[in-house]
């Protein structure tokens, strides 16, 4: 096999060349030789001048327009290069326009309209996507603007702006697709997941049946209940860890998912550090998760915004969860349905019972540990949850007690504040 040298720094012709080379070797192998990767990673790295300028100058103009905006940029990680060489048989790696990408996100879709007039009159833009009418199929939505670099002319930075609303469907899509093995953007057919992230797409729109059809895949694959167990463990965990990490000085995050779909995060100074010990993690364990990431004046609530399906804590279909469960109930108790009623009764229930029981665990531990993180929210989730469930005991068939709609308490929201 004809291999190429290691380049200082690649033209396109280069890593279109580099890039057939690990396709061919993807063939036969799940990670490429020493050699390629140590290419690619060369190819990656050599994005950080470009990005780190653009980010600073994006930064400055962004906040400007909006003070609340979060503001991030990560260099593509390896496993997703690899992943999209080896799909697609024509893709050429130096036409790749997201190696090097920033995140913008705003709390308001005018926010998001300013934001994006402030940048394409900042900017030389290259090419625009727009998704903000109609998502694609993967959840991608937002607009994307392609900027040339003003250190590279031949080299394009992709800049994804966003609404937090917005971000968290995409988010969604992701935390499916890494917790429950679903390999939706590998295009692989999972019905069941495909169908259900469909109707959560509109969530705002079901009618009682799509309710039901949403809540029956949810209960089939036992969605509501692993997310909360995996939500918990690293919510209680990430929370403590951060305790160790001074995110002023140290601003390069790694984030990593393990096999057991744990999240990890360590905290660097400098970019080079960083992406060395990204670097090495991948050849270590190339089936983890990773994630290298800077992002502007950094805290958790930040962090776990930006990176939702990196730091699996937290996500809106908890609360959805509640509603949408709520309101089925609510309505086979005014149509008198006995056996729905006990159903949906004994659905509920179980799935409260087990996040109790989940959140009572974790909290014993972490309490034992005498670190010193806030648990208050938590405590008081604990008993909105406590609540809950002695609402639902108390439903009989014979009786019809009114769900109220005070009731239906947004748990995640009140943890995080949003």
């Amino acid at each position: 096999m004809l291999v190429i040298p290691i380049y200082l720094r690649m033209n396109k012709s280069q890593a279109n060349k580099l890039g057939k080379l690990i396709r061919e070797e993807l063939k036969n192998s799940e990670i490429p030789s020493d050699t390629l990767l140590n290419n690619l990673q060369i190819y990656r790295t050599s994005f950080q001048k470009d990005i780190s300028e653009i980010f600073e100058t994006l930064t400055g103009i962004v906040k400007s327009a909006r003070k609340d905006s979060i503001i991030c940029f990560r260099i593509k990680g390896i496993q997703s290069i690899l992943s999209k060489i080896k799909r697609d048989p024509n893709l050429d790696l130096g036409t790749l326009n997201d190696i090097a990408g920033c995140r913008v996100l705003v709390y308001h879709p005018m926010s998001m309209q300013k934001v994006i007039t402030v940048l394409t009159s900042s900017f030389k833009i290259k090419h625009i996507d727009d998704y903000r009418k109609e998502k694609k199929e993967d959840g991608t939505n937002g607009c994307f603007l392609y900027i040339q670099s003003p250190i590279n002319a031949d080299r394009v930075i992709e800049v994804q702006i966003k609404t937090v609303k917005n971000h968290k469907l995409t988010s969604m899509f992701e935390i499916v697709d890494t917790i429950f093995d679903a390999n939706i953007n590998e295009r692989k057919e999972q019905p069941d997941f495909k169908n259900f992230l469909s109707l959560f797409s509109n969530k705002s729109r079901l009618n009682l049946s799509q309710k039901e059809e949403l809540l029956s895949i949810d209960r089939k694959h036992k969605i509501y209940k692993t997310l909360n167990e995996i939500f918990i463990k690293n919510y209680m965990k990430l929370r403590s860890d951060w305790l160790t990490i001074n995110s002023n000085e140290n601003p390069y995050f790694i984030i990593e998912i393990d096999e057991s779909k744990t999240s990890h995060i360590t905290s660097y100074s400098d970019y080079e550090t960083a992406e060395k010990i990204y670097f090495n993690k991948f050849k270590e364990q190339s089936d983890s998760n990773i994630l290298l990431t800077h992002i502007e004046k950094p805290n958790f609530k930040k962090l776990s915004i930006a990176y939702k399906s990196y730091l699996l804590i937290k996500h809106d279909y908890m609360n959805d969860w509640d509603k949408l469960t709520s309101d089925i109930l609510d309505h086979y108790m005014k149509k008198e349905d006995n056996d729905k009623i006990i159903s949906y009764k004994e659905y509920i229930q179980s799935n409260l019972s087990f996040q109790i029981d989940l959140l009572n665990s974790e909290f014993k531990k972490e309490t034992k540990s005498k670190n010193k993180a806030d648990y208050s929210e938590y405590e008081e989730w604990f008993y909105d949850l406590e609540e809950k469930l002695l609402e639902i005991q108390k439903i009989v068939p014979e009786e019809q007690v009114e769900i109220k709609e005070e009731k239906k308490r947004n748990f995640w929201s009140k943890m995080f504040g949003e």
